[in-house]
């Protein structure tokens, strides 16, 4: 039986410090797991004095890329261009989901075939130290891509998500470069495969980059151009 491999991608802007600290619990597990894996940090808008802790790092299953502009998107995408693997998983640099998590994602199905997505939101997950208005939020706008694009999801910005690079090529990649990234993927996706969401154990992180207002507003902006220009 062939070894079983995987490309990590982790988008960072200035959590290069907190990713160092999670990068070893990532080596340990993959090290019980036995695949082979790459990890892609791809820093995006990231200052100078924080991308100098990505370079205390050195190891040959990590490949560390700098982006100008800043973008989750445009991050993302840049890694599963340069990712080697067809498995592609992304997740956030502070771990707020743990790399532990992805033993359900394996149990579920092997990573064969579905699209596989963390679920922060479902009555088995256990979500964390989330304020309130990040959820009503989150609820406001799940409820508004269901009107818009006729698309339900318990939860499509759930940093943790498990795909195929083959499939993203498929659907003729995505073209936001921020935090509508996410449901852009999944919509196209869901038009040729099965969207499996897995109930996850999720920690909020208090530092996130994430800004409720001026984020969510672009977000719900992009429900609208993304109906307008996909079928």
């Amino acid at each position: 039986m062939s070894q079983k491999n995987i490309s990590i991608i982790i988008p960072t802007k200035n959590d290069e410090q907190v990713f160092t600290k999670n990068f070893i619990l990532l080596k340990n597990y993959f090290k019980k797991l036995n695949w082979d894996y790459e990890v892609l940090l791809i820093s995006n808008g990231s200052t100078e004095s924080n991308l100098k802790y990505a370079k205390t790092i050195v190891d040959d299953k990590l490949f560390h890329f700098t982006l100008k502009q800043s973008g989750k998107g445009l991050a993302i995408k840049h890694g599963i261009e340069n990712a080697k693997f067809n498995n592609i998983l992304f997740m956030d640099a502070d771990f707020s989901v743990s790399i532990t998590e992805l033993d359900k994602f394996i149990d579920k199905n092997g990573l064969i075939g579905d699209a596989l997505i963390g679920d922060r939101r479902s009555s088995s997950s256990v979500n964390s130290g989330t304020p309130f208005i990040r959820k009503l939020v989150g609820s406001t706008y799940l409820l508004t891509m269901k009107l818009v694009l006729g698309f339900k999801l318990s939860d499509t910005q759930c940093g943790f998500k498990i795909f195929k690079k083959n499939d993203y090529l498929d659907i003729g990649g995505v073209e936001f470069n921020n935090f509508s990234f996410d449901v852009e993927l999944l919509y196209k996706l869901s038009k040729i495969k099965k969207i499996i969401e897995i109930p996850v154990i999720y920690n909020h992180n208090s530092d996130s980059k994430v800004s409720v207002i001026q984020d969510s507003l672009a977000m719900f902006v992009d429900l609208i151009r993304l109906r307008m220009r996909v079928k």
